[in-house]
């Protein structure tokens, strides 16, 4: 790592928690990061080589009732299938929703997002069998969270989506 990727890197401290930089500083050095997860029943099993980007939780009705509302996002060229990418299953949803859904087709696990072509995605935090490193940075959808639920952390509050930029 050159002084200038090292100072760019030294200036998104303040955005990160300390482990998570400490765990992104050593991949940036070379080092393996190796975060594992899997479904309830083991049958898909994956691993990551760096932490998440971050952790949200939605609390909209979809997320809530899919059984995994705590996400954290993770970078497509990060994630490695061990096992299991044939017991994936997708829910469509309808209009005007467009989030696909995917679940464990022996267990029903929810996966988040694991099977979008996207390069970065939303992966249910309920997943990981090691500590990620990240601490909720948002709950959205907070105007459709049940009563009964109470929101326990200082992790910044959106009625619907975050608004860009200000997340």
């Amino acid at each position: 790592m050159n002084v200038p990727d090292f100072m760019r890197l030294r200036q998104t401290v303040e955005a990160l928690d300390v482990k998570r930089f400490v765990l992104l500083l050593f991949h940036r050095l070379g080092g393996k990061v190796m975060i594992k997860g899997s479904c309830l029943c083991s049958a898909i099993q994956f691993s990551l080589s760096s932490p998440p980007t971050m952790m949200a939780t939605c609390h909209c009705s979809r997320c809530r009732k899919a059984g995994a509302s705590t996400f954290v996002f993770v970078e497509r060229a990060m994630f490695q299938w061990i096992a299991g990418e044939d017991f994936v299953e997708r829910h469509e949803p309808p209009a005007p929703y467009r989030y696909v859904r995917s679940f464990c087709r022996r267990c029903g696990s929810a996966l988040g997002e694991i099977g979008s072509d996207a390069a970065s995605f939303p992966l249910a935090a309920n997943l990981l069998d090691d500590d990620a490193g990240v601490r909720p940075r948002f709950h959205e959808f907070v105007a459709e969270k049940p009563a009964w639920y109470e929101i326990c952390d200082d992790a910044k509050q959106f009625a619907l989506h975050p608004v860009k930029g200000n997340d």
